[in-house]
Parts: C-alpha cells; structure tokens; sequence
C-alpha cells in the first residue's frame, strides 16, 4: 500500500470493502470489475487479507444492486439477468405430482420437514429455545421418537449465537457431547464474514457431511439484523434468501428468533419483521404457560403450512421432553 492507501485492520475489513464496492456500483461499474478491485485491494491493503471467498461475498452482495441515478442495467449486467432467466424452470401440475413425494418428507413431525422452513420464537433466556431445540436434535441424530412422534435419522449442522462456554453446557444436557454426527459454528467463529457467505459456506457443509438438518440459532445475530433492520421486511428478506435456497435444496432449516416484549398470538409474536414469519412453513411459539404450572413445563402454539399441529403442554423431564396434553 502507498502512503495514500491507509491499510484496513481487522474488524473494518468487510464494513470497507462493502462500502468502496457500493461507490463503484453506484458510479455503474459492472459486478465482475467490482470483484477484480475488491480482491486487488484486500491483496493490498487489507491486514491480515480476507479469503476470497469472504469477498466474494461481498462484491455479490453489491453487485445485487442496480447502479444509483440509472434505471437502465449495464450491458453485463443484464446479459447475467437474461442467462438467469434461461434457468427458469415453469413446471405443470402434473409435473410437480410427479416430482413432489406425495407424503410430507417429516424430519420432526410435525414441525421439521425436509425442504422447508421452521421458526421457532420464544422469550430470551426464559422459553428455553435452545434447550428445546437441541434435545429434538438428539432424536434426530439418533432416529429415535421426540414427543411420542418417529424422527427421521440425519446428521445436523448448528449455528449458534452462544459461546463455547455456555454451549457447551447445552449440549451437554441433551447429550450432544462427543457427537461426530453433530457439527456448531459458533457466532464468534464468523465475526468479519459477511452473512451470505456464512450462509452459503454453511450450505456447503450441510451438503458434505450429508446433513439434511440446518439450525440457525438466532437468525437475527448471523445476519448482523440490529436496530430497525429487524423490523424492516427488506432486510429480513434479504435475511431469510440463503435459507431459502437451502430449503430448495432439500435440507430442512430451523431458524430461532426471540419473541417481542409485548409477546402476541403466534405468527405475530417474533421480534421485528412480519416477513420471518411469513416466508416460514411451520412457525413455533414456545412459552411458560400461564396458572400454576411447574418450571419445567412449556406451552407449544404452532401455525403450519400442512396439517394443524394443535397446541401442547409438553414437560422436560431427565429423559428428554414429552407430551402431556394435547390442547386441541
């Protein structure tokens, strides 16, 4: 770097390439000059370099954008929109009956499917998310019944929020520790790298240990969604697209979010956006019922795209979580 080039440290290096790429987007440049710059000055200037593959990221991120003050695409640009929608693929009813199984490809039933996307929201640190979430986890890996219902036996990849520390201790109580068939990213681990590229690395993993089970736990704190970029449906959609194409893909995703203070009627009780929900399957809402219940029992409210659930009372007892009550 000369001496007009200031090096970028660590923990500005995504947050400046990201803003040097959107001046170059907003003055026209095409998304593969974007890139050729980027790489070029992390080469130079960022200190220690990002992968290529982090900036790959995010110089694809940028080039999402149409140039500022222009309603016309660059010619490059549009030649990748027209190449895009060659790929299109329109299918008939017929078709989808032939592709589609023609039973609900269960992972959890009733709440985690094979190429769909389950929420699961719950009050911080008192629903107990996490703790509900790894022990149906431990069935899963195992094949063995949750709440009285068959699992289906896959490995699982698991991105958590928490630290090591505290994790661990959650694993520990469902039985996780030791496991080769159960793979954590931890938060910490992806501090710098942008979330689409978290994301896709994190898809790719799936793919290579053959997991057919992806939990982001929270959704909120991967995808860097603080302030009013929770509550605002563009972001959270831009959020939820990685995941998506997981879904395309045939791996069954689970995302955790925490609820609102006001709390509210599932579907509606998530913090932030309405879009979390809405792009969701299967949406959960787990909580302490209400009277003179013991701490250990939680109430599940859950609204699906397929059969209707029912609400229940289920208890979490040294064996595992199991069903007391179906409520409707």
């Amino acid at each position: 770097a000369t001496q007009f080039e200031k090096s970028i440290p660590k923990g500005l290096r995504n947050s400046t390439l990201a803003s040097l790429g959107g001046v170059m987007r907003s003055r026209g440049m095409t998304p593969q000059a974007i890139l050729a710059a980027l790489l070029e000055d992390n080469r130079l200037r960022c200190d220690p370099p990002l992968s290529d593959a982090e900036v790959i990221g995010v110089a694809r991120s940028i080039s999402r954008y149409a140039p500022a003050g222009s309603e016309i695409l660059s010619a490059s640009y549009e030649d990748e929109v027209q190449a895009e929608r060659k790929n299109l693929k329109f299918r008939t009813g017929r078709q989808i009956a032939s592709e589609a199984p023609p039973t609900i490809p269960w992972i959890v039933p009733p709440f985690v499917a094979s190429g769909a996307i389950t929420e699961i929201d719950g009050k911080v640190k008192v629903a107990g998310k996490t703790t509900f979430v790894t022990h149906f986890v431990q069935s899963v890996l195992d094949g063995s019944p949750f709440l009285g219902q068959p699992t289906t036996k896959t490995k699982v990849v698991y991105l958590t929020e928490q630290p090591i520390v505290s994790f661990r201790a959650a694993m520990e109580r469902a039985g996780l520790l030791g496991r080769r068939d159960f793979t954590v990213l931890l938060w910490a681990d992806t501090m710098g790298t942008p979330w689409p590229s978290v994301a896709e690395a994190t898809i790719e993993k799936c793919k290579r240990n053959g997991a057919r089970l992806l939990v982001v736990d929270t959704l909120a704190q991967f995808a860097g969604l603080v302030g009013d970029t929770e509550n605002n449906a563009g972001d959270a959609l831009k959020a939820l697209r990685p995941l998506q194409r997981a879904a395309a893909e045939g791996i069954a995703v689970v995302i955790v979010r925490h609820e609102r203070k006001a709390g509210g009627q599932v579907g509606d009780s998530g913090r932030g956006s309405s879009a979390f929900a809405g792009a969701a399957d299967v949406v959960i809402s787990l909580r302490r019922p209400e009277g003179n219940q013991p701490r250990n029992v939680r109430q599940i409210q859950s609204v699906s795209r397929f059969d209707d659930p029912g609400d229940l009372l289920i208890e979490l007892t040294d064996h595992g979580y199991r069903s007391l009550v179906l409520l409707r």
